[in-house]
């Protein structure tokens, strides 16, 4: 399995602000969503399904890990979101977990370049497949980031599959008994 960073700008990106918050707040419901969930995959001929993928908020604001969760379809090749006649492939993708920047704490850029330094944080092509050391300490990161702000993160409403599911999950990995 490889771990997938997904980076996103919302200030140029197709996909804004308000879509995120409209895709935490459907998936809060239990909504079907009515657009697809999928995202621009650089490492193509890497990304398979059952891939996770964390993805990296950039640009304005908090900056950070927002998400993540697995990789659903094999990449494909699709129309250019910035419609420039670019070569993209994009793969579809289910959060598990998905923060809203701007209410909650995020496992920041500045917290990521200083446990994982090998690794731009604040500028990274979207969809590179990490190296395995890489990915075994942002796991490890995130994992501990979830435990420290669980309250929070289930407080201030935002989604995880399952809400307090997927906490108990990752105590149980790390806490085995």
């Amino acid at each position: 399995m490889n771990t997938v960073l997904l980076t996103w700008n919302p200030g140029f990106s197709s996909f804004r602000m308000l879509d995120h918050l409209h895709t935490i707040e459907s998936y809060n419901a239990d909504e079907e969503l009515d657009y697809c969930l999928n995202w621009a995959i650089r490492d193509y001929d890497k990304v398979t399904i059952g891939d996770r993928y964390y993805m990296v908020k950039l640009g304005l604001g908090g900056v950070g890990i927002v998400g993540c969760g697995t990789i659903t379809t094999m990449p494909t090749q699709g129309d250019d979101w910035r419609g420039e006649g670019r070569k993209i492939y994009y793969s579809e993708f289910k959060p598990e977990v998905m923060l809203n920047p701007d209410a909650v704490s995020i496992l920041t850029c500045e917290e990521l370049s200083r446990a994982i330094p090998e690794v731009n944080w604040y500028h990274w092509h979207s969809g590179v497949v990490l190296s395995e050391e890489v990915a075994e300490k942002l796991n490890k990161l995130w994992d501990d980031f979830l435990l420290k702000y669980r309250v929070e993160l289930v407080e201030k409403g935002t989604y995880a599959s399952g809400n307090d599911k997927v906490y108990w999950n990752i105590l149980k990995r790390l806490h085995p008994e």
